[in-house]
């Protein structure tokens, strides 16, 4: 029993390294999603003066258990967004009624893959995940397009979530 149990144990400690590839490769690709939250119809985006396809994205997800603690519901949320290559800057100019307004997106360090690459997946993932540059994401990842347009503090991405699910109830 012993040494079914340390084999087991062993496996599950190998399986990620054996694997060859990173965390970041493996959960993420190479592009990220920007979500944009209360898109007027006619917004344009380009990147680097390329126009750039709006189209849906994650954007959040809750989860609930019913009364008895039974079963639980998870509800999936979309909203609109653009899909970048995460791994160089971006500058992304917004016109919306004749307005215009111009957003720089950075391309940073994610300490969460770096951290899952360095006790999960070991010396081989993080060279794969270094080389490939698939441990990056991009800030800011939530864009308030009517704050952006008004000049005003964008809401947080919790308060943009918490908006975006009281308007699918409301409908």
């Amino acid at each position: 029993m012993k040494r079914i149990l340390k084999f087991g144990m062993s496996l599950a400690l190998l399986t990620p390294t054996l694997l060859n590839t990173g965390c970041a490769t493996i959960l993420s690709g190479k592009n990220a999603d920007i979500v944009l939250y209360d898109v007027p119809k006619d917004l344009e985006i380009k990147d680097n003066s390329v126009p750039v396809e709006i189209v849906k994205v994650f954007s959040s997800a809750k989860s609930r258990k019913n009364y008895e603690n039974t079963i639980r519901t998870t509800t999936i949320y979309s909203s609109p967004g653009i899909q970048l290559n995460k791994k160089v800057k971006h500058i992304l100019e917004l016109t919306s009624g004749g307005k215009s307004v111009i957003i720089q997106v950075k391309s940073k360090l994610s300490g969460g893959y770096l951290f899952a690459d360095i006790f999960l997946t070991g010396p081989i993932g993080i060279i794969i995940d270094a080389a490939t540059k698939n441990w990056k994401t991009l800030r800011p990842k939530h864009l308030d397009v009517p704050a952006l347009f008004n000049g005003t503090k964008q809401r947080s991405a919790h308060r943009l979530q918490k908006d975006l699910r009281k308007s699918f109830k409301k409908k």
